[in-house]
């Protein structure tokens, strides 16, 4: 199957072996450190289950540290970001600020609009690293593999 950016042409289990083969990782250790069992994985990997339930895709997305979304469908950012809540949902309601002038609103949002910006560069800064790192995952396991059939 044809690979594209986005990876939306590859199947649910090239992107699941995908990940596999980044984190350099077999069904046995996932299946130890999450709650799916390692049946439930090898059947997704040889393509016998198609679609995983939902439960096991979070779980996958939670162990992988990726967007669930992106698992499904190919879609949307591959790494899971840390902040999940927008920041209304941080503010301490028992501690409200005291009344802002327009022009202390103003500076404020174009505050908060520079840190939106600066945090939107510093995710793609860290998306790139971690394919980076994903590709040099994979040399490093090709190397072993090969020095392991240089040695036999």
């Amino acid at each position: 199957m044809k690979k594209n950016a986005n990876n939306t042409e590859m199947s649910i289990k090239e992107r699941i072996r995908e990940l596999f083969d980044e984190k350099i990782v077999t069904p046995y250790y996932v299946a130890k450190n999450t709650k799916i069992s390692e049946p439930t994985l090898c059947r997704i990997l040889n393509g016998k289950t198609i679609k995983p339930g939902s439960a096991t895709i979070d779980e996958l997305a939670k162990y992988f540290n990726v967007n669930p979304t992106w698992i499904l469908t190919g879609k949307g950012p591959k790494i899971q970001h840390a902040i999940s809540e927008p920041p209304a949902a941080v503010y301490d309601k028992k501690h409200p600020l005291p009344p802002l002038s327009e022009e202390e609103k103003n500076r404020v949002i174009k505050l908060i609009e520079k840190l939106i910006e600066k945090s939107e560069r510093n995710n793609r800064t860290l998306e790139n690293l971690a394919e980076i790192e994903a590709q040099n995952s994979k040399n490093l396991a090709k190397l072993i593999n090969q020095l392991t059939q240089d040695n036999t």
